[in-house]
């Protein structure tokens, strides 16, 4: 009887104990934790990009946990995760998703950034989906009739080609060309090398010139600094000199409007020097009074003057 029992304590023990690790298998499988959630963070999405509820989030390609919800948020998708542990995670964490399989599925792939800080869990982690195979197949259809015009384009520059090819005039013109340009690469090669010493030594002599330059301004460079500023006190005078005889021409300007001012008075006046100048009568008067004066100093000096003076009574 004891016996017995003992093989039935042994069979529940190893039934529980298979039980149990059934569980385990199963929730390992599916990725099922029987754990309480240490750490709940939410990502922020543009789409959900295929990821459901148990999707599995990977750091570095390791698995840290599991997706909790997916559901759209303002415009956006917010998905939260339960992970194992955030401790490692940087402030500028980001995330994508990806394929999990090439078969199918899809995962929250985290990258734990590297900044000083470190990550906030009740911050949202921005995030971004990558293009999966359906999306790839969806451009490649966009493209196709691109492709397909492309594609005869193509035949049509070929058969456009193949018809050059087929004329000989096109051909041997391409064959003169290439002969004329074979014939000129050898002409230039013998140039060349006909030419090379006498290259060779001008450029040898234009260095040596250079060089002689170079001296001569480094010899002759205080005297050229002294004429320079000769040249510049120079000018300075000549400025000078031009400012003075502008001054003088505009003073002479100014004598001649004046002049020509006192010209036109005499001449539309009628003062005394505009009668001495344009009375003829005047001028008549004064050439007889003039003689007459003339006249008197002669009788003067040849006779002298009788001067008969009654002082005090009335003739």
């Amino acid at each position: 009887m004891n016996k017995q029992k003992k093989i039935e304590l042994k069979v529940g023990i190893v039934s529980v104990l298979a039980v149990i690790i059934f569980i385990l298998g199963i929730s390992f499988v599916k990725g099922i934790s029987v754990s309480a959630p240490k750490n709940l963070v939410k990502f922020r999405f543009d789409n959900s990009g295929g990821i459901t509820d148990g999707s599995p989030v990977l750091v570095n390609g390791v698995r840290r946990g599991l997706v909790k919800t997916v559901e759209n948020n303002n415009g956006t998708v917010l998905i939260t995760a339960d992970l194992d542990y955030v401790y490692d995670l940087r402030a500028d964490c980001y995330a994508r998703i990806t394929i999990l399989e090439v078969t199918g599925g899809k995962k929250i792939e985290l990258y734990p950034g590297r900044s000083q800080n470190p990550f906030n869990p009740n911050n949202e982690i921005p995030g971004k989906s990558t293009a999966d195979i359906a999306d790839l197949i969806a451009t490649l259809g966009s493209v196709s009739n691109d492709a397909a015009s492309l594609v005869k384009n193509m035949d049509t520059l070929t058969q456009n080609f193949n018809y050059l090819l087929k004329d000989k005039q096109f051909i041997a013109k391409l064959d003169q060309i290439a002969n004329n340009t074979n014939e000129l690469t050898q002409n230039l090669n013998n140039l060349l090398k006909e030419n090379y010493n006498t290259l060779q030594t001008t450029i040898n002599n234009l260095s040596s010139l250079i060089s002689d330059l170079k001296k001569a301004i480094n010899k002759n460079e205080p005297q050229l600094n002294k004429i320079i500023v000769d040249i510049e006190e120079a000018l300075k005078n000549t400025n000078s000199l031009l400012e003075r005889l502008q001054n003088t021409a505009n003073y002479a300007d100014k004598t001649l409007t004046n002049l020509n001012e006192i010209t036109e008075e005499v001449r539309s006046g009628n003062g005394l020097a505009n009668r001495f100048i344009y009375d003829k009568k005047l001028s008549n008067e004064l050439d007889s009074a003039i003689k007459s004066i003339n006249t008197l100093l002669n009788q003067i000096n040849q006779h002298g003057v009788n001067v008969n003076v009654r002082l005090g009574t009335r003739p």
